[in-house]
């Protein structure tokens, strides 16, 4: 966890494009609490120089996750501060909670779909205008499937958000709510063994190591674009003249096939293979890690290679607005006299609420 005194968070929460509000909408089985205590043990924030009943009431928040957690994240050498609200699968104090956020990360379990408490509680972020990202998990208990089965789950997953979106989402919002793997708003992953990765990340691989233009590459990575791999080109025929078998589609090939080849080296305890993948994409473990085995290893080396820190905070601090940005289109919400911009030298305004009626203000 980062450690930082209180002058270093009083001087982080003044940069107020650097803030985020966010939560977590997920049905109740499809790893909610996991993600979110994942995202505390690797960027909770822990202050220093505190008195012993305050660390220790401070521990005892980040072990909960049943209140507001912060973290903390860097991109691009700017730090972020980032607020995780607890969104209650209670329906009354929903409406309150997403009234405290700006974002939200909608969680699907990629073997389920959006079930039906999603579905709720993104009709009511909708209404709330509160920007939403998407985490698929548990695509590591796809790994025993094929590989075009394991995209067509996440197919399912995306395009089931991106349909309640367009069924309940507010025509005044002033942004495109849906979600969209190629603009960076979809991350993929294992909220449980904390790694998650972005197409993005896998086009700016490639494109380095293939000298490829990765805008066009990205553009392949996601829908009908298939790999040649006999004749080394891209195609949008899934089975061409000649070919004996359908081709591996681009997202399979250059992503879950990789993961699905070094999982196996790992399982296997094959050296050779697991070494040439790990120096092809730029893996590096430590020595103590090394002496890990099995499914430990595995973990590790996936939190190395992609870890949700690059990604999953990456996405949020990227795609997902600070409250100064989410005002202008959110406060309109809250009332037609509420049209005033916050800022140092503007009116206190104070949020009340009374969880119990579901009433906010």
């Amino acid at each position: 966890m980062p450690a930082l005194t209180v002058d270093q968070l009083q001087h982080m929460m003044k940069k107020r494009d650097n803030i985020r509000y966010i939560g977590v909408i997920a049905e109740e089985s499809h790893g909610k609490a996991t993600l979110a205590s994942s995202l505390i043990s690797q960027a909770g924030i822990t202050i220093e120089n505190l008195t012993d009943e305050a660390q220790a009431s401070q521990e005892r928040g980040q072990e909960r996750g049943d209140s507001g957690v912060s973290l903390y994240a860097q991109h691009d050498g700017e730090p972020y501060l980032i607020n995780l609200v607890n969104i209650s699968l209670s329906s009354p104090e929903v409406t309150s909670s997403l009234r405290s956020i700006d974002g939200a990360i909608v969680l699907v379990d990629c073997n389920k779909g959006c079930g039906k408490q999603t579905e709720c509680n993104l009709r009511r972020a909708l209404f709330e205008r509160v920007k939403l990202c998407l985490f698929i998990s548990k695509v590591d208990s796809c790994m025993q499937m094929e590989a075009e089965a394991v995209y067509q789950r996440c197919v399912a997953a995306s395009d089931g958000v991106n349909k309640i979106v367009a069924m309940f989402n507010d025509v005044l919002t002033p942004m495109d709510m849906r979600v969209h793997h190629k603009d960076g708003t979809v991350v993929f992953g294992s909220a449980l063994h904390g790694w998650s990765f972005t197409i993005w990340q896998f086009a700016k691989i490639y494109a380095a190591k293939l000298g490829l233009n990765e805008e066009k590459l990205l553009n392949r990575m996601w829908g009908d674009c298939f790999w040649h791999a006999r004749k080394k080109v891209w195609t949008n025929v899934p089975e061409p003249e000649g070919c004996t078998e359908p081709l591996q589609r681009v997202f399979c090939e250059f992503i879950i096939l990789p993961i699905k080849h070094l999982t196996q080296a790992i399982g296997d305890n094959d050296m050779e293979q697991r070494k040439k993948m790990m120096t092809y994409f730029g893996i590096v473990l430590t020595e103590h890690d090394e002496e890990l085995s099995g499914d430990v290893l595995l973990t590790r080396t996936m939190q190395v290679w992609l870890n949700s820190m690059d990604s999953l905070l990456g996405m949020v601090v990227t795609k997902l607005p600070s409250p100064q940005a989410a005002e202008k289109y959110r406060v309109q919400n809250f009332g037609e006299e509420s049209t005033s911009i916050c800022g140092p030298g503007c009116p206190l305004m104070v949020r009340v609420s009374d969880t119990g009626s579901s009433y906010a203000w």
